[in-house]
Order: C-alpha cells, then sequence, then structure tokens
C-alpha cells in the first residue's frame, strides 16, 4: 500500500501531464491514432473486407467444423490484419533503406572475395540504414501484438470448444 506521501506526490506529477495544450498540438496528437491506418478494422476496406468473407467461408470449409461463424469471422480478420501489418512493415523499411540498402547489400555480398576492411564500412553503412527505419518498424509491433492475441484466443477457445 503506498503512503500518503507518495498518493500526494503522484497526484501532483499527474496534474502536469496534461497532454497538449496549444490547438495546433491537440490537432497532431489526434491524427496519432490514424498514423497508418491499423487502428481501423480490416471490415472499413471493401477489399479487405472482400477478402475477410473469403477467408472465412475457406475457414468453415475446411476447418473440418472446429470453428463456429464467429470464430471464423474472427480468425479471417486476425490474420488479414497481421498481413496488412506485415506489408506496412515491408513498404516502409523499403522506403527507408529504398535503392540504397539493395546496392549496399549487394556490395557487402560481393565484399566477401575482396578486401575486409572495405566490407566491414559497407556492413556498417547499411547498419545505420536499418538503424534510421526501426523506430518507425518498432511502431508496428503493438499493432502486431494485437492481432497476435486476438487470434491465439479465438484459436484457444475453439480448442477448449472441442476438448
Amino acid at each position: 500500500m503506498p503512503s500518503k506521501q507518495k498518493i500526494k506526490t503522484n497526484r501532483q506529477n499527474a496534474a502536469h501531464s496534461t497532454g497538449p495544450r496549444t490547438a495546433r498540438g491537440k490537432a497532431r496528437a489526434s491524427t496519432n491514432a490514424c498514423k497508418h491506418g491499423l487502428a481501423t478494422s480490416v471490415l472499413a476496406d471493401l477489399a479487405l473486407a472482400k477478402e475477410v468473407d473469403r477467408l472465412e467461408r475457406a475457414l468453415k470449409k475446411d476447418g473440418a467444423g472446429i470453428y463456429n461463424e464467429l470464430e471464423s469471422r474472427n480468425l479471417a480478420e486476425c490474420q488479414l490484419d497481421l498481413l496488412r501489418i506485415r506489408r506496412i512493415r515491408a513498404k516502409m523499411i523499403d522506403s527507408g533503406l529504398g535503392a540504397e540498402a539493395a546496392s549496399l547489400l549487394r556490395e557487402l555480398h560481393q565484399s566477401h572475395y575482396v578486401d575486409k576492411d572495405d566490407g566491414m564500412s559497407l556492413a556498417c553503412e547499411f547498419l545505420v540504414a536499418m538503424i534510421r527505419v526501426l523506430p518507425q518498424v518498432h511502431a508496428l509491433e503493438r499493432y502486431e501484438r494485437r492481432a497476435f492475441s486476438r487470434r491465439r484466443r479465438v484459436i484457444r477457445e475453439a480448442c477448449r470448444r472441442h476438448m
């Protein structure tokens, strides 16, 4: 149990953490959830909604009755969420590293047969390029964990029902 002093200090600290105060800061913070578009359901995109329907039918047909209609639907949504996240991650890496990374990798691969020092500098350049992209890629991790957890929960519940 925290002491009264600790509670008082926590409340004082919380009073300082009020979020953005200017109109510009509030407007910027309001777009945080929409940055990647991953906070929206896959059903919001018409093309992905059709894919969900197709995958749901396949799960019901090939799932040998393991999944009921709701579970098939949820499982299809989770799987497409994971695919969408992976596609966005690949685009981020490609755009962040771009042609520079491809040429660095090619040179790095060829440098095994050339000078060792030159190969090390190429490896360092590639690592620096990767480090620039990592914060953006890391931001997707929360969405991926959520999709994995939802998928695992659906599968676990279906398995419990069939035991």
